[in-house]
């Protein structure tokens, strides 16, 4: 008997990757230049090689290192980075800003310029 395969977890890793692609072209389309990394680690290696990168966006409930573990550890990479997190449930953590899922480009380009000064 062949074991099935979990179909919540494909789904949700489907959901996330079609988010991941609709997010980025919103950055994109109001000017900003995206690195996209699959992991907490990779965003945190593409940290310590490129110091072009001046914000951080990421996901708060993610698989392995979770975005407030990862915001951590890239403010000690990189103090000045500025962090924005996102989240549709999980509550702010550690000071950083959050935008809540869901919201419109309106809504990105107004948190960005609050708390990042981009845009």
């Amino acid at each position: 008997m062949r074991p099935q395969p979990n179909l919540s977890r494909t789904q949700q890793h489907q959901k996330k990757s079609a988010f991941c692609r609709f997010f980025s072209r919103l950055l994109e389309d109001i000017g900003s230049h995206v690195i996209r990394a699959s992991s907490g680690s990779e965003a945190l290696e593409l940290l310590q090689r490129n110091d072009s990168i001046s914000i951080l966006i990421t996901e708060i409930n993610m698989p392995g290192m979770d975005g407030h573990e990862l915001a951590e550890r890239a403010t000690h990479v990189r103090p000045a980075l500025k962090i924005l997190q996102l989240s549709g449930r999980e509550r702010r953590q550690g000071g950083f800003p959050m935008i809540r899922k869901p919201f419109s480009q309106d809504d990105l380009v107004r948190v960005m310029q609050q708390t990042t000064g981009a845009c």
